[in-house]
């Protein structure tokens, strides 16, 4: 009994080792035979879905931050309002996006943002999107780099509910230092001149300005 046990292993086994060699044999032959169009539009697609370098310019901006933030409501010349926050900057999708997580206050009123920036391999552009507990809609934008990779100026569309008309918008990250980067925000209503409404300084989390 014993002794047919060990023959129907060593038999399992035999098959086992034969099977995976014959799979690595068929898959070599497969590649060989891989029509060259197939093989240029496969090498394509990896290119254009795996991180690059466009995706670690955004690296200063991960980790646990202390947010300062403005506010104009009419330029600024106007009032400003002022509030501070946190924030916890991740990458996420295997470093293909930054998830950015935003708690904080607006004149009293608890206020929660959600958003994502990413970089486009195929257009070479940076693309965002951001949500909050202020409004219901989503904010996209799309933008580049400068050649020092320090300053991310991105443009965009939001419905302006008080104005009751859509506005152009204008962002810019500025990466000050590894420990602090800035956010800027332009708007320009139909008819006026652009201005500046917010501005949000991000200091990590554990250093000596936080």
């Amino acid at each position: 009994m014993k002794t047919s046990l060990i023959k129907l292993l060593t038999l399992c086994l035999g098959l086992g080792i034969f099977s995976s060699q014959l799979t690595a044999k068929t898959e070599t032959k497969m590649d060989a035979k891989m029509d060259p169009k197939m093989a240029a539009m496969h090498e394509k697609w990896m290119k254009a879905s795996t991180p690059a370098e466009g995706h670690m310019m955004l690296q200063p901006t991960i980790g646990r931050w202390n947010v300062t933030s403005k506010m104009w409501m009419n330029g600024p010349k106007g009032e400003v309002t002022e509030s501070a926050g946190k924030a916890t900057n991740s990458w996420t999708l295997d470093k293909r996006f930054v998830m950015m997580e935003y708690e904080g206050n607006f004149n009293g009123q608890d206020f929660e943002g959600i958003g994502y920036t990413g970089f486009n391999n195929m257009t070479k552009k940076y693309e965002s999107t951001w949500m909050d507990t202020m409004c219901t809609q989503m904010m996209n934008s799309t933008g580049t780099m400068d050649k020092t990779g320090k300053i991310l100026t991105q443009k965009g569309t939001s419905f302006d509910p008080m104005l009751g008309v859509s506005v152009k918008n204008r962002m810019v990250t500025s990466i000050i230092s590894n420990d602090e980067h800035r956010f800027e925000m332009y708007s320009t209503a139909p008819g006026k001149r652009e201005a500046k409404v917010f501005e949000m300084t991000y200091v990590r989390r554990g250093t000596k300005r936080s």
